[in-house]
C-alpha cells in the first residue's frame, strides 16, 4: 500500500503523484464549476479553488513537470471600442496600485510583498502575480505573495459576482432578453441574402435617391446595377435617382423582401449577364492582413473605385455587404463595375490565393 500512499498522499513531488494531483484538481474543479447556486456557477475558476484547498492540506507539485505561458491577444481588442475599454482597464489598475501604496505608506506594518499578492488575488490577476514573483528577490517573498493571493482570491471572485448582480439589478437587465438579442443578431448576419430584380412602379418614390430610399425602408440592401428607360446600365451611387420604369438588381436580406417589394414595385425575371454593358461582376479575395477587421464602408468603393460590393462570401456563407461588416482574411467580395476599377481594387486587397496558403501570424 505504500505505493498508493506515495501516489495520492500529500507532500510528494514525484512525476506520477504530480500528474495525479493535477488531474484530480482539474477534474474536480471542472465538475464543481458546473454546479449552480442561485443560478450562478464559477466555471473553470473552481479549478483554482480546488488547488488552494489541496495546498492547504499539504499537497504540492513539482514545478518542473508543467510550465505555462500566458500571451493575451492585446491588439485584437482595439478592433471595436478597444481604446476606451483598455483605457478603463489601465485606470482600474492605476487605482489598485494607488490603494496598495496608500495602505503601505499609511499603515506601515504590512509588507509590500503581501500587499502585491493581495492586490493580484483581489482582482483575480494570476498573470500579474506571476510577473511580481519573477521580480522578487527571495523565496520568502514569493511565498508571501502567494499566500496573500490565495487569501484574497476567493473574496475577489465573490466580489466581482456580487458587483455584476448589483449592476444587473440597477439597470434592470434581463439575461433572457440579452441572449435573445445576441442570437437574433447572429441569425440575421448569417442569413443568406437574396439576389433579385425589381422594376420601379411606385410613383411616390419617383425622383428619390438611393440614400433617401435607405431612409424610407430602414433596412440594409445593395443596388448592384440599374437600367434606365434608355436601356443603359450604370453602377448606382447613393446620389442616383430612381424613376418609374427603372430596373434594378438588388441584394437584400430575406426578411426585408416584402417590405422592399411594397415600396419599389413588383419583382421581375431578368438575366443581367446577357445585357450588353461595360459593367462586370468579379470576386476579389482579401489577402492583405492590414484589412483584417476593417469595416467594408472604410474602403470607399463608390468614391475611390466607382464599384459596388453586393455581398461577401465568408467560409462558404454569403453575407449582405453592409458598411459596418468587418472584413476578415479570406473573405471573397463580389464587386460590380468596370474591369479596370475591379483590378485596381484587387491589387489593394491582395486577391492572391497563394497568400492564403501561408500562415499569417499577425492575423492569428
Amino acid at each position: 500500500m505504500e505505493w498508493l500512499i506515495d501516489l495520492i498522499g500529500p507532500g510528494h513531488t514525484e512525476l506520477a503523484s504530480t500528474l495525479v494531483l493535477y488531474s484530480f484538481v482539474i477534474a474536480a474543479g471542472i465538475f464543481l464549476g458546473k454546479l449552480k447556486i442561485g443560478g450562478i456557477s464559477l466555471g473553470v475558476t473552481f479549478v483554482l479553488f480546488v488547488g488552494i484547498i489541496m495546498g492547504h492540506f499539504g499537497y504540492i507539485v513539482n514545478p518542473e513537470v508543467l510550465k505555462f505561458q500566458v500571451g493575451p491577444g492585446f491588439f485584437s481588442s482595439f478592433k471595436k471600442g478597444g481604446v476606451l475599454l483598455n483605457g478603463l482597464a489601465v485606470l482600474i489598475i492605476a487605482l489598485n496600485v494607488a490603494i496598495v501604496l496608500s495602505i503601505f505608506y499609511i499603515d506601515g506594518n504590512t509588507g509590500i510583498e503581501a500587499l502585491v499578492g493581495v492586490m493580484s488575488g483581489a482582482v483575480t490577476n494570476t498573470p500579474g502575480l506571476a510577473a511580481a514573483q519573477q521580480t522578487a528577490g527571495s523565496t520568502e517573498a514569493i511565498n508571501i505573495m502567494a499566500m496573500g493571493y490565495a487569501a484574497a482570491y476567493p473574496l475577489g471572485v465573490i466580489g466581482i459576482i456580487l458587483s455584476m448582480l448589483i449592476v444587473k439589478a440597477i439597470f434592470k437587465i434581463r439575461t433572457e432578453d440579452e441572449i435573445k438579442a445576441i442570437e437574433d443578431e447572429i441569425e440575421s448576419s448569417q442569413q443568406k441574402p437574396l439576389i433579385l430584380s425589381f422594376e420601379v412602379t411606385n410613383k411616390l418614390i419617383d425622383g428619390k435617391t438611393l440614400y433617401e430610399l435607405h431612409q424610407i425602408l430602414d433596412c440594409d440592401f445593395v443596388v448592384s446595377r440599374l437600367m434606365g428607360a434608355d436601356g443603359k446600365v450604370i453602377i448606382p451611387t447613393s446620389k442616383t435617382e430612381l424613376h418609374v420604369g427603372d430596373k434594378i438588381f438588388v441584394v437584400i436580406g430575406p426578411a426585408d423582401e416584402m417590405k422592399f417589394q411594397g415600396v419599389i414595385g413588383h419583382e421581375i425575371e431578368m438575366d443581367w449577364e446577357e445585357v450588353q454593358s461595360q459593367v462586370y461582376s468579379r470576386r476579389i479575395v482579401v489577402t492583405q492582413s492590414k484589412y483584417n477587421g476593417v469595416p467594408l464602408g472604410d474602403l470607399r468603393l463608390h468614391t475611390a473605385y466607382s464599384l459596388n460590393c453586393t455581398r461577401v462570401n465568408r467560409a462558404g456563407v454569403d453575407l449582405l455587404a453592409s458598411p459596418n461588416l468587418r472584413l476578415q482574411m479570406g473573405d471573397r467580395l463580389v464587386v460590380v463595375g468596370d474591369l479596370n476599377d475591379i483590378e485596381r481594387l484587387g491589387v489593394r486587397l491582395g486577391n492572391s490565393m497563394k497568400r492564403l496558403n501561408q500562415p499569417n501570424l499577425i492575423t492569428i
